[in-house]
């Protein structure tokens, strides 16, 4: 019965990676923001692992093939590391970072030699059982400390990266969202770390380390699936700060704002005359829309509809920024524009505009 835990664990593993991939991808689909899917593909990556994985568990009779899928589970494990690193790096800004280069450089050095260290392989009860990664340097087992530094640095990074989105919302049900989502996201990196400090010291045998690891991370997927198919908008949750929304005609009127800021609120005529000129010499000029005006340390987000033209103000820039507008200036456009707005045109843009810049908002 013992020797059929790591199966029963991979079949659950694999499990909750297409639910949580899943529910993934159903919030990349609403704006298609490419840290989201690299977060995304992470995860289908490690589902591939388990299933090579859990293929090399029956191979009792190609033991050689068994133990190439094993290396090849050991490799795409730690290189679903980088991709992590990937979402979140861009999840804290436009563009990577130095260091998500180093990370990756360091991740596929040792996914290579985590693939090509040793490995031991062996039947029991029918099912192909294997001994934990090693890899001999001095005849030192230095696996533990690279997998704990791997898994250290990276759940720093998104404590990090939870704290920025923390600090920059005030909203109580998208705060129990960002620390849900960090604590399914520690749970694994910080039994890792444990797992692999007390493999280091003698302290688990081989077959603890395995199960162990394995079992937090079935934990971890689970919460994690549960916290993004009750929380989609999580992931648009930026560590930035709105100060502010306006909803102009294409002729400049100012028709619905939002959050805006006592300083921005006194400039909103001027700034509505500003940005239906600019839009216009732009249009005319280059041939193009105008996407965004800078404001002393403020940026305004512009997205111009044939009716109706979206600015958000923000103190940082990101790509998903214009997809949620045009989202936004699609939906709105629906209505009847004209110069004399009725009251009830007024509360579905007021409906519309709430509901799809909610996650932007703090």
């Amino acid at each position: 019965m013992l020797s059929l835990i790591p199966i029963i664990i991979d079949v659950a593993i694999i499990i909750a990676c297409i639910v949580t991939s899943a529910a993934l991808f159903s919030s990349y689909k609403r704006v298609r923001y490419k840290s989201l899917l690299l977060f995304t593909l992470a995860i289908v990556i490690l589902c591939i692992a388990f299933i090579m994985e859990l293929i090399g568990r029956f191979l009792v009779n190609s033991l050689s093939l068994a133990e190439s899928l094993f290396r090849l589970y050991f490799f795409l494990v730690v290189m679903s590391f980088p991709l992590v690193f990937a979402w979140v790096d861009l999840t804290r800004a436009p563009v990577p970072s130095r260091r998500f280069y180093i990370y990756s450089i360091f991740t596929a050095i040792f996914a290579t030699l985590r693939a090509t260290g040793e490995l031991g392989v062996s039947v029991e009860n029918g099912i192909v059982q294997r001994t934990p990664s090693s890899i001999t340097f001095f005849d030192v087992n230095i696996y533990p400390i690279l997998m704990i530094f791997a898994t250290f640095w990276l759940l720093a990074e998104i404590i990090h990266m939870s704290f920025l989105q923390l600090s920059t919302v005030r909203n109580p049900s998208k705060k129990r969202a960002v620390r849900l989502n960090l604590f399914a996201i520690a749970i694994v990196f910080i039994a890792l770390i444990v797992v692999n400090i007390l493999r280091l010291g003698g302290m688990i045998s081989e077959s603890m380390v395995i199960t162990a690891a394995n079992l937090f991370l079935f934990i971890s997927l689970i919460i994690l699936s549960a916290v993004y198919v009750k929380y989609p908008y999580l992931v648009y949750i930026l560590p930035q700060r709105i100060h502010g929304f306006v909803l102009f005609t294409s002729w400049g009127t100012p028709i619905f704002k939002t959050h805006l800021e006592k300083e921005l609120e006194s400039s909103i005529p001027l700034l509505s005359a500003i940005i239906s000129a600019l839009v216009k010499v732009t249009e005319t000029v280059f041939a193009e829309s105008l996407r965004m005006l800078q404001i002393g340390n403020i940026y305004a987000i512009l997205h111009i509809g044939s009716k109706v033209i979206s600015c958000l103000f923000t103190n940082k820039v990101f790509p998903i920024h214009q997809r949620i507008l045009e989202q936004l200036n699609n939906s709105v456009e629906t209505l009847e524009i004209s110069e004399t707005i009725s009251n009830e045109v007024r509360e579905k843009i007021k409906n519309i505009v709430e509901g799809t810049l909610y996650p932007l908002l703090p």
